[in-house]
């Protein structure tokens, strides 16, 4: 492999989004599939749970019991000692049948599955990205296409620089002439980001939202949410002082069944759950990141919207890079045609467009191309106002003329009525004459 080869193949792909994007898509869909194999590979590697030995089951059966009592798909809470429950510690059951008397006091339990749902978060925080994928794919000009434009830009000379730059210019100029709303500065491709940064914010506070559910403290712990729980033993400097959520007891009774449906046995023993301990202060760390996670979505999102919509952060986006460049000036005289240029020709979209192509080459080449972009603007626009005043000439010799001929025909009038009366004056004489 050639030292250019091995160069292209850590390059960093074409991208289309930005940090807050990737922060979503990429990083947090990274850490949740990098904890659910770590919780997994903790749950298999170690003893999950360990059960006190029941009188009368012995041998393999307490492998059974144990397998048994981890799969429990039921849980009565415990908030302290109580006449129907003496040690104080979660009840699990797995019982097929349903029974009404301790039904409102259920719940499911979820620690056996805490795995299956972080992929299934992590598959949320990819899904944002997919959905863009393919409503941008239905554009006129998609995001692979615009970066398609400067592929292999960094390895061409300046003089093939110069003039990739002239042909993007030119087809830019070309396709916002033809394809933008007439009344917006905003198209296609701006709903579609719009659109975006709506879905990861708002996936972002149902992830959080949805953790926090699951992660519900005990009642007699004066918390609002399991945040306040979590920041509570973050302030405490000993673990073993740590609030714990009931939906991860480390201790429980479980209850189960054994032999047939018509001479089944009840059976109760005290298990230890050594795997919720670890996924509990796993979560925790979740809970931090996704907290992290919403609130710089959320800021981004507004700042973006913000961007967007007012009109000044655009014409601030231009004028940086035409300030960079010696070559084109701002003046005064030619604001108008900036802003004319900013919001009625580039829009919103031409925005994206460009940052586009400054993410997937270089500074240097953006600031080329909003300079020759907008000289083809001006030359535009000198144009129709050279074909403007042209067709003003022209109307107004065509008046001239019309004018003329009215003059010619009137003149032409007044002769034929002297005519008129002269011959009629003539015959009037020879007629007396006669």
């Amino acid at each position: 492999m050639t030292k250019d080869e091995s160069s292209r193949f850590w390059q960093r792909r074409s991208r289309s989004e930005d940090v807050i994007d990737r922060l979503n898509h990429v990083w947090t869909f990274l850490f949740l599939i990098m904890v659910a194999l770590i919780i997994t590979w903790r749950i298999q590697q170690s003893d999950r749970i360990q059960c006190w030995s029941v009188q009368g089951l012995i041998g393999d059966t307490m492998g059974m019991v144990q397998s048994v009592c981890w799969g429990a798909n039921r849980m009565i809470p415990s908030y302290g000692p109580s006449p129907n429950n003496i040690h104080g510690i979660p009840t699990v059951r797995h019982f097929s049948h349903w029974d009404p008397k301790i039904a409102s006091e259920e719940r499911a339990t979820l620690y056996q599955w805490i795995p299956v749902l972080l992929c299934l978060q992590a598959l949320l925080f990819k899904l944002p990205d997919i959905v863009f994928t393919m409503l941008n794919s239905y554009s006129s000009l998609s995001c692979r296409q615009i970066v398609a434009l400067v592929n292999g830009y960094q390895y061409l000379s300046i003089s093939d620089r110069e003039i990739l730059v002239r042909r993007v210019a030119t087809f830019l100029h070309e396709r916002f002439r033809s394809s933008f709303l007439p009344c917006s500065s905003w198209g296609f491709l701006s709903f579609q980001f719009l659109l975006l940064k709506l879905m990861y914010c708002v996936n972002a506070i149902c992830q959080i939202v949805y953790i926090d559910s699951i992660l519900v403290p005990y009642k007699d712990v004066p918390a609002n949410s399991y945040g306040d729980v979590v920041f509570g033993n973050l302030r405490q400097t000993k673990s073993k002082f740590w609030k714990h959520s009931p939906s991860f007891p480390q201790s429980v009774i479980c209850n189960f069944t054994n032999g047939s449906s018509a001479s089944s046995l009840v059976f109760s023993t005290q298990c230890e759950i050594h795997a919720n301990q670890f996924s509990e202060q796993v979560l925790m760390v979740v809970w931090l990141w996704l907290l992290f996670v919403s609130i710089v979505t959320c800021l981004g999102f507004v700042s973006w919207l913000v961007r967007s919509v007012v009109p000044i952060f655009r014409s601030r986006f231009i004028k940086r890079y035409m300030d960079l460049d010696n070559v084109i000036h701002i003046k005064r005289r030619l604001m108008r045609d900036l802003a004319r240029f900013t919001d009625s020709h580039l829009g919103q979209d031409g925005i994206i467009i460009i940052q586009l192509i400054g993410r997937n080459s270089s500074e240097v080449f953006v600031k080329h191309l909003v300079r020759h972009m907008f000289n083809l603007h001006q030359e535009f626009l000198r144009r129709s106002r050279r074909s403007r005043m042209t067709m003003l000439e022209a109307e107004k010799a065509e008046r001239s003329v019309d004018i003329d001929l009215d003059r010619m025909e009137k003149s032409v009038d007044l002769d034929l009525d002297t005519v008129d009366k002269s011959d009629k004056t003539e015959s009037l004489i020879s007629h007396d004459n006669q």
